[in-house]
């Protein structure tokens, strides 16, 4: 039990510098950007309120766990689109990646 608490306290500081530091990037400007900042911070909101819930049982946390976990897949599902959407466009383009450059 306890390599999973220093799992996920250990795990929660990357996944919530992440939306903060690319926050200051020109994410909205793309797509990738937008799904990529969309799943990033439901990822941290995922962390954070996993070790909120070890440190204090408050009430409405299975509503909020799910409302979390339904944007983790709603951002996934997101960037998946986007980067199939990416890879399509590219092999239209003469002379584009096969990848689609994503």
């Amino acid at each position: 039990m306890w390599f999973i608490v220093v799992v996920v306290h250990a795990g929660a500081i990357p996944a919530t510098l992440f939306p903060l530091l690319y926050s200051r990037s020109t994410w909205r400007s793309t797509d990738v950007g937008r799904a990529l900042m969309f799943k990033g911070a439901a990822v941290a909101a995922l962390f954070d309120i996993a070790i909120v819930h070890f440190w204090w049982n408050f009430p409405g946390y299975l509503y909020l766990y799910a409302a979390v976990v339904t944007s983790v897949a709603i951002g996934v599902t997101f960037q998946l689109i986007v980067m199939l959407r990416n890879q399509r466009q590219g092999r239209r383009r003469p002379g584009g990646s096969p990848d689609g450059e994503f």
